[in-house]
């Protein structure tokens, strides 16, 4: 279970890391937070009869996406990290999903 607590904790290391924003690092247990964010959505029913090699697409693309956007959470809500994140995977999911079947009906 993700705690939304370590989640902040974890985004205010990275956010404290440097004071440029394309020179901050995130840590090794942040990325297995945002790896079990991925992991737990594809779990749901929505997107679990998906094939195996898509739903490692989709998790790879949740992750890049959720790392991306790192700079956009408002530490000010703190409350909402766990929501947020998992926002952008779900969104990275119906992304990958669309590109994907339009890319087989051309």
């Amino acid at each position: 279970m993700i705690d939304n607590e370590e989640l902040y904790r974890e985004w205010r290391k990275w956010e404290a890391s440097s004071s440029v924003v394309e020179e901050r690092q995130p840590s090794e247990r942040f990325g297995e937070l945002m790896i079990d964010i991925a992991d737990n959505l594809l779990k749901s029913p929505k997107f679990s009869r998906y094939p195996i090699e898509d739903r490692e697409e989709m998790r790879s693309e949740a992750v890049y996406k959720m790392l991306k956007n790192l700079h956009n959470v408002d530490g000010a809500k703190r409350k909402s990290m766990f929501s947020y994140f998992t926002l952008c995977a779900q969104c990275a999911y119906l992304t990958y999903l669309r590109k994907k079947y339009r890319r087989m009906q051309v």
